[in-house]
């Protein structure tokens, strides 16, 4: 069975977009990262997407708040918190 990553990347989707949308779902699944790629059509990916495999764990501090941030919009459907 092909993973979730796999599956995406079958439909066309991007490998960035891609990716950035199952780091941003936590790996919820397969449905919330198409939701999160269809959301976030048209949108800049995060620049940090496609090394922040290749980088040590604890190396940026920055990357866990561009994450956060990426969740949090995700969640709110892009919607500045009041």
């Amino acid at each position: 069975m092909p993973s979730d990553r796999d599956t995406l990347l079958s439909f066309g989707f991007e490998e960035a977009r891609v990716d950035w949308a199952l780091k941003a779902t936590a790996g919820r699944g397969l449905q919330p990262a198409m939701d999160h790629i269809l959301e976030n059509e048209g949108k800049p990916i995060p620049d940090n997407t496609s090394t922040q495999s290749d980088q040590p764990k604890g190396e940026d501090v920055d990357e866990d708040e561009d994450m956060k941030l990426a969740l949090s919009m995700s969640q709110e459907g892009g919607q500045e918190a009041k």
